[in-house]
């Protein structure tokens, strides 16, 4: 039954994307299109390596403080979302290739936010302290998430997206509660951020469980893995679903 429902909540995504058949094999023509990048095997050890600079906090516990900082954080973050972009196109299929085209357009907005808008003075204003005093912790949500989301990945089909949608709620509130070392401007500002990255996610595949959290405090335990083998949960997140 979460299956079915999980399916049919995509459905409309999943033909508004244009969703591929199957799993491209072949080189990017160029490595300056992919952010130095190759894609020879799609394996999610790039995928990993391309996402990581468009995680809130992904990449490690620092972030750009300056305006020249951000400038060049800006050119690495574009490079990042083509590497992003050109992987889903071309490695990715189904309903796994909606998820990371739902991130893409979510960090694509992101990024023109804080690169080229109105966001850029608020960045500048609240990341300094969040570096100072969250930057380690907010890195370690990332980590942990990705070592609860590998554990799932051994867990019973079934259960996969129940734990991974109720486990994202937990990495959301991982963020907020660590960014309130800073106060709540900065907690509302991270919040904010992780929000814009996962709100489709929370819309379809999630909705059942973020509409009703008791369902999460009904599901056991899962231990993380201590040492996950990628930094952010999209790789964990794509096997996930490319066991649907």
């Amino acid at each position: 039954m979460t299956i079915t429902v999980f399916v049919l909540g995509c459905i409309l995504t999943l033909l508004s994307y244009c969703c591929g058949t199957t799993r491209a094999t072949t080189t990017a023509s160029s490595k300056e299109e992919t952010g130095g990048l190759d894609f020879d095997r799609c394996g999610f050890t790039a995928l990993d390596h391309a996402t990581a600079d468009l995680v809130f906090f992904g990449n490690g516990p620092l972030a750009p403080i300056s305006e020249e900082e951000l400038v060049d954080e800006c050119v690495r973050l574009r490079a990042s979302l083509r590497s992003t972009k050109r992987y889903a196109n071309n490695c990715t299929m189904g309903l796994g290739q909606v998820m990371l085209k739902m991130f893409v357009e979510a960090a694509r907005k992101e990024l023109e936010y804080r690169c080229d808008g109105k966001g850029k003075e608020e960045y500048l204003k609240l990341t300094p302290c969040l570096v100072e005093k969250s930057g380690p912790a907010l890195h370690k949500c990332n980590v942990r998430y990705s070592g609860y989301l590998q554990a799932i990945t051994e867990q019973n089909k079934t259960d996969r997206i129940p734990f991974a949608c109720c486990y994202h709620a937990k990495f959301e509130r991982c963020v907020t509660n660590v960014a309130k070392k800073c106060g709540e401007e900065h907690a509302k500002f991270s919040a904010k951020i992780v929000a814009s990255m996962s709100e489709e996610l929370n819309d379809t595949v999630c909705r059942k469980w973020v509409r009703n959290p008791s369902l999460c405090r009904s599901l056991p335990k899962v231990i993380p893995v201590k040492s996950p083998r990628y930094m952010t949960m999209l790789p964990n997140l794509m096997s996930i679903l490319d066991t649907i």
